[in-house]
């Protein structure tokens, strides 16, 4: 038998890892649907993610519809899960309630630098007769590493 066939062979290898940093989200400006008239006839406004707004009914929108914007930390290079509450129910400080249906533009984005800016928009139909007041509601907006 020869050295070679009883000598056993012993490779070197290395193992690694990235550690990302965590993901962060804070809302930078809030989803507002502005003030709207529908005394006589119901109005549907809708604030789309890159700020384009659509009334159903002329001059019943009163401006300052914008869409929500968080920002988005994280590690440069990766893709960031999005979600966002379907709905969110407003409540004025009598009671009443009007329901807002939420949307993102799409379902993640990849982080080109660690930062990036995503943006919130909403569907809202106001009956007519609604009583009058300000609305306000909370949602959630969730971010996670994909």
């Amino acid at each position: 038998m020869s050295a070679s066939a009883t000598a056993g062979a012993s490779p070197v290898s290395n193992a690694s890892v990235t550690i990302l940093a965590p993901v962060t989200a804070h809302e930078e400006a809030t989803l507002t649907f502005g003030s709207i008239d529908a005394a006589s006839s119901p109005v549907a406004l809708t604030v789309e993610p890159d700020g384009t707004t659509r009334c159903s009914v002329d001059r019943a929108c009163r401006g300052g519809a914008a869409p929500a914007i968080f920002v988005i930390g994280g590690t440069a290079g990766e893709r960031i899960g999005l979600t966002v509450s379907n709905r969110v129910t407003l409540t004025s400080p009598a009671g009443d309630t009007i329901e807002v249906s939420l949307s993102l533009p799409s379902p993640q984005i990849d982080l080109v630098a660690s930062v990036a800016r995503v943006a919130v928009g909403g569907k809202i139909t106001v009956p007519a007769g609604q009583a009058p007041g300000a609305y306000q509601g909370v949602y959630h907006f969730d971010v996670s590493y994909q």
